[in-house]
């Protein structure tokens, strides 16, 4: 084979591969009963920031930010979707 038809083949593969993740579409899953919701709702909330290298106060400062803000939510008791 020459270069084009390797170029052209690896193309098709990866093509294929990548299409091969979106054929199948599962069926929706029924909702769960309803159940008394819990005493305390544990939301995670992810942080992405610089907190190594050259600027890790930039990342520290929107930490800080994040924690005062849940910090004031949680004490005016604030819900998420009636929780």
């Amino acid at each position: 084979m020459n270069r084009i038809q390797t170029l052209g083949t690896g193309l098709v593969l990866a093509a294929a591969l990548a299409m091969q993740g979106c054929s199948k579409e599962e069926p929706p899953k029924p909702a769960p009963k309803a159940e008394a919701p819990p005493q305390d709702t544990i939301v995670k909330i992810g942080h992405v920031g610089p907190l190594t290298v050259k600027t890790p106060h930039l990342g520290k400062d929107n930490e800080n930010g994040v924690r005062l803000a849940l910090e004031q939510a949680n004490a005016q008791g604030v819900t998420l979707d009636g929780k």
